[in-house]
C-alpha cells in the first residue's frame, strides 16, 4: 500500500497501542503491554503517520493510519480524503485527530461525502426517520427498544449490521465526551488472522448459506431473519470479510453450527486456542475528545468494554452499503494450470 505524502498535518505522536493476546473472557481484555508506539515526523514533505507493523504481517497491509483532521476549506482537503481512503483501503482502521472542537460532526459529514465524490465509497446510511447519518451513542437504562451499544453493558466482538443482507462497507465513531472513568475501551480484532486460525472444514463451513441471522427487534423492518454465509466478499473487493454478532446468528446445519462453536472459541478462549494474534485496545486515553475512529466493517471485528461514565457520548456514522456474497474464489485459467 502506498504511503501518502501529507505535509503540515503530519503529526509526531507516541501512542502507546496495547496489545495483548485474547485470553479467556466474554468481555473484551484489559491493556496490560505496550507492545507498539505511533511514529513519524512534522516536518513537511514527510511521510504518512503510521503504527509498526504487527506479528510480522505483509508491509503495508497492518499499519494503523493516525492522520491530523483538516478543515474542510483547506486547499489540501482533498489529499486529505484520499490518504483517509488510502488507510481505509489498506490496513482499514484510522484514527483522525480533530485538533477542534466540533459538536455537530460537520467534519466527519464532509469526510464521508468527500470519501464519496471522490474515491466511489457508497453514500451515508440513514439511520431512522428522526436521527438522520448520525447515531448519538450514549449509555441508556436497559430496554426492549434500545440497541446494544446504547446500554452501558460490555459488548462483544460484533460487525455492524451483520443481520443486514447490504451491511455497510465503513463506520466511523466521533468521540464528543470519551468515558471519564475507567471504562468504554474499543477493541478492534482483524477478521483475516482469526479466519486463519480456523480448521479448513470449520472456515468452509462458515463460507455456506447455512445460518440465520436474527434482526434485533429494535431494528426490525419487516423481516425477523435473514439466512446467508458468515464469510463472504463484496463485489470488487479481494478481501474476505465476516459479518457477526455471536447472540443472534443461528446455524442451520450441524456442521454451520461446529463452525460457529470453533469461531467462538478462538474469539473467547485465544491462549487455549493457541492463537497468537493480536487485538487492539483502545482506551478513552487514546481516544479522547474530537478523536475519530474510522474502520473497515468486514475486516475489522469490535467490541466495547462495560461503560462507566454516564455521559459517555459518541457519534456514529455508516456508508458504503454493498450486498454480503458468498465467496467464490476466482478459477485459474487453462493456461495457468498448464493445460495449453
Amino acid at each position: 500500500m502506498r504511503d501518502f505524502v501529507l505535509y503540515d498535518f503530519i503529526l509526531v505522536y507516541e501512542l502507546k497501542l496495547m496489545l495483548q493476546i485474547l485470553h479467556t473472557s466474554d468481555s473484551v481484555s484489559q491493556l496490560t503491554d505496550p507492545k507498539a508506539i505511533l511514529t513519524g515526523s512534522e516536518e513537511p514533505g514527510a511521510p504518512f503517520s503510521r503504527f509498526q507493523s504487527l506479528s510480522g504481517a505483509p508491509a503495508g497491509r497492518d499499519l494503523i493510519r493516525y492522520i491530523v483532521a483538516l478543515p474542510e476549506n483547506s486547499e489540501k482537503f482533498t489529499a486529505h480524503i484520499a490518504a483517509i481512503n488510502a488507510a481505509l483501503h489498506g490496513p482499514g482502521i484510522a484514527l483522525v485527530d480533530l485538533k477542534f472542537s466540533d459538536a455537530d460532526s460537520e467534519y466527519l459529514q464532509d469526510l464521508v461525502l468527500g470519501l464519496g465524490e471522490n474515491h466511489n465509497h457508497g453514500p451515508p446510511i440513514t439511520h431512522s426517520s428522526t436521527r438522520g447519518w448520525f447515531w448519538d451513542v450514549t449509555p441508556k437504562q436497559a430496554a426492549a427498544h434500545h440497541a446494544r451499544s446504547e446500554s452501558h453493558l460490555n459488548f462483544p466482538w460484533h460487525t455492524d449490521c451483520s443481520y443486514e443482507s447490504h451491511p455497510p462497507q465503513f463506520f466511523a465513531l466521533h468521540v464528543l465526551h470519551a468515558d471519564r472513568h475507567g471504562g468504554g475501551t474499543l477493541s478492534a480484532l482483524n477478521v483475516a488472522r482469526i479466519l486463519g486460525k480456523l480448521r479448513p472444514t470449520a472456515y468452509e463451513s462458515l463460507r455456506r448459506d447455512e445460518f440465520r441471522i436474527r434482526v434485533p427487534p429494535e431494528f426490525a423492518k419487516g423481516l425477523d431473519s435473514i439466512a446467508g454465509c458468515l464469510v463472504g466478499t463484496v463485489k470488487e473487493e479481494p478481501d474476505l470479510r465476516i459479518r457477526f454478532r455471536s447472540d443472534i446468528i443461528q446455524p442451520q446445519s450441524e456442521r454451520a453450527s461446529d463452525a460457529l462453536k470453533a469461531l467462538n472459541q478462538i474469539l473467547s478462549l485465544g491462549r487455549e486456542a493457541d492463537v497468537q494474534d493480536v487485538q487492539l485496545n483502545l482506551s478513552p486515553e487514546m481516544l479522547p475528545d474530537n478523536t475519530i475512529v474510522l474502520m473497515d466493517n468486514g475486516r475489522w471485528l469490535h467490541a466495547r468494554t462495560e461503560v462507566r461514565d454516564p455521559r459517555r457520548h459518541l457519534r456514529r456514522i455508516r456508508w458504503g452499503r454493498q450486498e454480503f456474497l458468498a465467496y467464490s474464489p476466482r478459477k485459474a485459467t487453462r493456461s495457468e494450470e498448464g493445460l495449453d
